[in-house]
């Protein structure tokens, strides 16, 4: 038995990351699949090391506090250093690491050539950005109010990290009022970047159904 989903118009789909990018944008100067061996002819752990610190005793919370942003346009930043991520932006999470051999493995393959940063974890840009991606789907719903939304939430993003209960939602009903809206939390979010979908981390994924 299936369910078909039909739609009036076509549902507005809004994205919000919560990280800040640190330090110098990287050129991946040599890697294999999903591992980084070199990040401007230098170790991939060693540039990590130096966004990680004082982590670097506790790799696994390392993992959960920094990440690595790519653009979704191999060869190319668009945006100055100091621009906070945005949805053109992949976010990869970090998987095992060997630093006696220099090598980061990431959640996703990165191909050569390609260019990255390293990002941190920030409620105030989180909270900024989410309000952000609630106006733009206002304004891109125009006079209409929602039917019914969907919320797709990191897991990362809760009352320990915002210090609050219910923070996105809340602010997503301040912009767009109170509507139907589900979600749930998650480990990863599917959402589209530059028109196609990606799988991303620490993001916040509404979908409003006109």
């Amino acid at each position: 038995v299936g369910a078909v989903l039909t739609f009036d118009a076509p549902p507005i789909i809004g994205v919000a990351h919560g990280l800040a990018p640190v330090g110098p944008v990287y050129t991946v100067t040599r890697a294999q699949d999903r591992v980084l061996a070199e990040l401007d002819e230098r170790p991939a752990f060693s540039a990590f090391a130096e966004h990680a610190r004082p982590l670097l005793d506790d790799l696994e919370r390392a993992a959960q506090s920094v990440f690595l942003v790519e653009s979704a346009q191999p060869q190319s930043f668009a945006r100055p250093a100091s621009d906070p991520v945005e949805d053109d932006f992949l976010v990869r999470g970090f998987l095992k690491f060997d630093p006696d051999e220099g090598l980061l493995a990431v959640s996703e393959p990165i191909a050569e050539g390609t260019r990255v940063r390293f990002a941190v974890l920030s409620p105030p840009l989180a909270r900024e950005r989410l309000r952000r991606m609630a106006n733009e789907v206002k304004h891109a719903l125009g006079a209409r109010s929602p039917r019914w939304g969907w919320y797709l939430n990191c897991a990362g993003r809760g009352e320990a990290f915002f210090g609050a209960p219910d923070h996105d939602v809340a602010f997503i009903q301040d912009v767009l009022g109170r509507f139907p809206l589900a979600g749930c939390f998650g480990g990863g979010e599917i959402a589209p970047v530059r028109g196609r979908p990606e799988l991303s981390l620490f993001a916040g994924v509404l979908v409003a159904v006109p």
